[in-house]
């Protein structure tokens, strides 16, 4: 993490080259949806001969290799609370500005686009917003709500991933808005073979409802007990998660693997993706599960039931259902062929989020 560090945090400034120049400004570089798609967006902008800032707010964690001529801005203040972090963001977005110019701003989550906005309002015309996850359900107060509802309309574009996100909105907002989905990265590798293993990769949040997974799995296990569970990712559920499999008796059969390099492989060892979150943006780990042609099992959140058709490219069950999940894990299972047969027509559905395809919808939202 320290090599990374050093490789990429300058607040002073450095050689970049000449070009259309733009700011991404999100939380943080960790793994996650929108850091992945900023990572892929700037990557792609650099390589053209552009000249792109990441600007992070929250945290400076630099997880995804970029670009050596990204510029990599720490506006973190970890040292001062949430609270008065807010006028030190103002005050530094501001002077970036000032001294930097951008063509375009792309701001990232709802918090941060409000931020963003207040900060540059008189420069709201190069602010293109971006809408990272459910907003009915991803936890944010009546303020940032109303905030949201009161200033999207004044930027250039509001970017969301899904027909439901963008239904959340009044008519002033979506008029500005487009739908752009994340793009899935085609990965080249030879597959593996496989093994009787299921796997699911998210943080270990509330959100991502592993619990119902492990729940679900301990039933499954029963008649299946060939299987073993992997999830790969980190996060506060941790403690949680692993009393939960202790007291399942489960310690043999659901591993938490933490992230890991290579997650692409373990992947494509298994016999089946499961998604049980509560809510989602769009997810990118279901996307890359179903262009690697692994059979898929989803929660019928957001973005997944516009991806998903039940039966037919994979198995939706409905959000927070502990019985629904267990039995379309045991109807997966006990059918291999048409598991196979829902993840070949999967891996025809998704071509059309390609990265290259994704791009030029962002060139056209940012109107260069």
């Amino acid at each position: 993490m320290e090599e990374k560090l050093k490789k990429y945090l300058n607040t002073e400034g450095g050689e970049q080259v000449k070009g259309n120049k733009l700011v991404f400004i999100l939380g943080a570089m960790g793994q996650g949806g929108s850091e992945r798609v900023t990572a892929n967006l700037a990557n792609h902008f650099a390589s053209e001969g552009r000249e792109v800032d990441v600007i992070m707010l929250l945290n400076n964690l630099v997880e995804y290799n970029l670009h050596e001529n990204i510029r990599v801005i720490d506006f973190t203040f970890p040292e001062k609370p949430y609270i008065r972090r807010v006028p030190l963001w103002i005050k530094h977005l501001r002077k970036y500005h000032r001294e930097n110019q951008p063509d375009r701003i792309i701001s990232f989550s709802a918090k941060i686009n409000v931020i963003v906005l207040f900060a540059l309002f008189f420069q709201r015309n190069k602010i293109i917003v971006s809408e990272r996850n459910d907003p009915k359900r991803d936890g944010r107060g009546p303020a940032v709500r109303l905030l949201t509802h009161l200033l999207y309309p004044f930027s250039r574009r509001v970017v969301f991933q899904t027909e439901w996100a963008q239904s959340c909105f009044y008519r002033p907002v979506r008029r500005k808005s487009v739908i752009i989905n994340n793009p899935v990265q085609e990965i080249s590798m030879d597959l593996p073979a496989k093994k009787k293993k299921i796997v699911n990769i998210g943080k270990l949040w509330k959100q991502k409802n592993q619990e119902l997974l492990i729940r679900a799995f301990a039933e499954v296990e029963k008649y299946f007990p060939e299987y073993v569970l992997e999830i790969y990712g980190e996060g506060k559920e941790r403690p949680h998660l692993e009393a939960l499999i202790r007291s399942l008796n489960l310690e043999q059969k659901v591993f938490l693997k933490g992230w890991v390099q290579g997650v692409h492989k373990e992947l494509a060892e298994a016999e089946l993706f499961v998604l049980s979150s509560d809510y989602e943006g769009f997810s990118n780990a279901l996307l890359e599960s179903m262009m690697l042609g692994i059979p898929v099992v989803s929660s019928s959140c957001a973005g997944s039931a516009e991806l998903i058709e039940h039966k037919k490219n994979g198995r939706l069950f409905r959000v927070g259902d502990e019985k629904e999940l267990t039995e379309q894990l045991m109807e997966a299972l006990g059918d291999p062929e048409q598991m196979e047969a829902m993840a070949g027509q999967a891996k025809k559905d998704v071509k059309k989020f390609s990265v290259p395809e994704t791009i030029n919808k962002w060139e056209e939202a940012a109107g260069n």
